[in-house]
């Protein structure tokens, strides 16, 4: 549901690279760039733009791989592509392909089935070089917005690298071969000029793209390539780098760390990125590296001071192991929770990392074992199939220990998957004592949770939690769509109708208005659109971009409502959406009650009683997760209203009762003195962070239908 552009992987593949003597201060500031991202990513207040250690990152494989390559040109003539990708394998495969067997290994013990589930394709991505795209395509996933991060979401930098490598190898190694007879002196201006061709549109790409879709621009290729080839530029041109005199190479270098550092903390989650705001750290890193590549400066010599030195040597392997450590170490009982946490977790990255360069990374570099082209190129498929094989095991591991945990209940497996049981249990109501009321129910089973029982498996709509959605793709409007196909429930044959409008909180409440509008024959037409506030107030889509889609969506929806008259309309949202922009002029409270009662007045003006409903929570955790997670207990899946939910839902039932429309606040069907139960009846009433699932919403229609008719009484009353 939120718009921020998720900050957490921010690390670039710092692949290794040979850095001679003089260049010392390369490896140091490779240091101050893996230093800013691991404290970006630990939480570090003051550092919250330290993912700009990518855009440095970038700077620098881009000008000492160029560099390499230009030394073959020198010594062999021209550039052998072979060679080229068994260096690659042999310094970027050993340590990539540990990390990924041995994180996907370890989510096995720790994590829970659907984890593990989905980091089989994080860590298929990755090992294919790839995950750039499977991040990108992740992030314009409506329903996939509040998942956790992945422990490979940083593996996406390293893709952006290989990408750039497998086309800038061979277009150098043509430009030498077309040169060499007719004129070798001009190679490297037909170089830079062909560099600069892809540092202005890749940078005008990145621009543009980082204003329209600023998700997938984080992740792009096309948007990221000119900061490698700025890199690659130096290299071209770093015979003439040191034509600057001390004082000028000294007022550059000084410069360049400092918007480094200005970048690192100034920029911060909300900040549209990369774009233009890259300029900032990728120029800072070139004025370092051109200050040093003229000769040493006081800057350049603290780079290379030797703490800085070794802990660049071992940046690969820091920038491999900091976010595995981080995103599954707090699921071990052994770890502290909060700060004292993060710092334990942080110094075993370091330990990790150390051995990892000297037992993997220096042994696969200089050993004779891999030294020919062909024993190194065959790294390559080798490093795919273990993963393949590996996270192919570690989901049979955590399914089998599932599976064993529940037979030690005595319950078989196969009942997950026999959701079945939901259509008896949420059926017409039997004739015999009365079931206990709805307080009733979600008070036991919060006095269970208390209690620290046990899941009460088998649940009726764990092994499917949107079964019995209404809502199917070809019945809602997705974010890139203005309309969507209206596919009507409630009574077939009814006089009177009831339009539902607003986002999927709106379209969780599908099934309770079901039988609701069947029971009383009334039609139900839904006008639901993912990420979409009904209200008329500015948003921004999932990237971060201006959501004209939506605006357009609200016209095309009170157009129809115009043409339908209906008698009634239901309309839901989240309240106080993140997806909000202030109008001018206007705080965001304010925004969002003008928006309300403006849209509430055009509804009434249209002959419609309206009822708004109120938002609903959103948990700390997946459902699905929590609930299989090893040794899971029901406390541990708890839920509570998250902040600002209680004085949004007030501002919005304010404005509505001013408004002349009724309000039915529906926390009450949730939650009990702020505790959320996420199992009530064997069932899940949650089915991911922030939906009420499709079984819970249909067992509600009862206590739905209950404060519904009691906002209509209220309407009619202020009438």
């Amino acid at each position: 549901m939120h718009t921020t552009i998720d900050r957490t992987p921010r690390v670039v593949g710092t692949t290794p690279h040979a850095a001679p003597e003089h260049m010392l201060d390369i490896q140091g500031l490779r240091a101050v760039a893996v230093l800013l991202v691991i404290a970006d990513h630990a939480g570090v207040s003051w550092l919250t733009g330290g993912f700009v250690g990518v855009d440095v990152f970038f700077v620098l494989s881009g000008y000492l791989i160029t560099l390499l390559l230009l030394r073959e040109v020198e010594s062999r003539g021209g550039v052998r592509i072979g060679d080229f990708y068994a260096r690659r394998a042999r310094r970027i495969l050993p340590a990539a392909t540990l990390v990924l067997v041995a994180t996907m290994a370890y989510a096995a013990q720790v994590a829970s089935v659907s984890q593990v589930q989905r980091l089989r394709d994080d860590a298929t991505w990755s090992a294919l070089f790839a995950a750039n795209f499977h991040f990108a395509e992740l992030g314009t996933d409506y329903f996939a917005q509040g998942r956790a991060p992945s422990p490979f979401q940083h593996y996406w930098s390293l893709a952006v690298e290989e990408q750039f490598y497998l086309v800038w190898p061979a277009l150098l190694a043509i430009v030498v071969l077309v040169l060499r007879r007719s004129r070798p002196r001009g190679a490297r201006t037909v170089m830079s000029g062909l560099l600069l061709v892809v540092v202005v549109a890749s940078l005008a790409w990145s621009v543009w793209t980082t204003s329209t879709a600023p998700g997938p621009a984080y992740y792009s290729s096309p948007g990221r390539a000119w900061e490698l080839a700025i890199g690659a530029l130096l290299a071209v041109q770093r015979p003439r780098l040191g034509a600057l005199g001390p004082r000028a190479r000294t007022w550059l270098s000084s410069a360049g760390v400092a918007a480094i550092g200005v970048s690192a903390i100034a920029y911060d989650a909300g900040s549209l990125f990369p774009g233009w705001r890259a300029l900032l750290p990728v120029l800072g890193t070139a004025a370092v590296v051109v200050a040093g590549a003229g000769g040493s400066t006081i800057v350049n010599r603290g780079l290379g001071t030797w703490p800085l030195v070794r802990l660049g040597d071992l940046s690969y392997s820091l920038y491999l192991w900091h976010w595995p450590f981080l995103v599954l170490g707090p699921l071990h009982p052994a770890v502290p929770e909060g700060r004292t946490g993060t710092v334990v977790l942080v110094l075993l990255t370091l330990v990790a990392s150390f051995l990892t360069f000297h037992l993997v990374e220096n042994p696969f570099r200089r050993g004779g074992l891999f030294r020919s082209v062909r024993r190194a190129l065959v790294l390559w498929p080798v490093a795919l199939g273990l993963v393949l094989i590996t996270v192919d095991q570690s989901e049979q591991w955590a399914t089998t220990q599932l599976e064993a945990r529940l037979a030690g209940n005595g319950i078989p497996i196969p009942e997950l998957a026999a959701p079945a049981a939901a259509e008896r249990h949420h059926g017409k109501p039997d004739q015999g004592p009365p079931r206990p009321t709805l307080a009733e129910r979600m008070t036991g089973a919060l006095r269970a949770a208390s209690s620290a029982e046990p899941v009460p498996f088998p649940l009726v709509n764990l092994a499917d939690p949107t079964k019995g959605s209404l809502l199917g793709e070809e019945c809602r409007a997705d974010p890139p769509e203005a309309s969507t196909a209206v596919c009507p429930l409630g009574a077939d044959r009814a006089r009177r109708t009831m339009v539902v409008l607003g986002d999927s909180q709106a379209g969780q409440w599908l099934p309770a208005l079901d039988r609701l509008a069947e029971r009383s024959g009334i039609r139900v037409l839904p006008l639901i659109k993912l990420g979409c506030p009904p209200f008329d107030v500015p948003v921004v889509d999932g990237g971060g971009a201006d959501f004209w889609q939506c605006t357009q969506f609200r016209e095309w929806a009170h157009a129809y409502i115009e043409r339908e008259r209906p008698e009634l309309v239901v309309i839901a949202s989240e309240a106080m959406s993140p997806r909000l922009r202030p109008a001018p002029g206007l705080a965001l409270d304010t925004t969002w009650a003008r928006g309300v009662d403006s849209t509430l007045r055009r509804l009434k003006g249209l002959g419609a009683r309206v009822v708004v409903v109120a938002d609903t929570p959103d948990l700390a955790f997946d459902p699905v997760d929590c609930l299989t997670a090893p040794g899971s207990r029901l406390d541990d899946c708890v839920g509570a209203p998250h902040a600002g939910l209680e004085a949004a839902n007030a501002l919005t039932r304010r404005v509505a009762l001013d408004g002349g429309a009724g309000f039915a606040d529906v926390l009450e069907l949730l939650c009990v003195r702020g505790r959320c139960p996420l199992v009530v009846d064997r069932t899940m009433t949650f089915w991911d962070y922030s939906h009420v699932s499709p079984m819970w919403s249909a067992a509600l229609a009862g206590d739905f239908e209950t404060l519904y008719r009691q906002a209509l009484r209220e309407l009619r009353q202020a009438s």
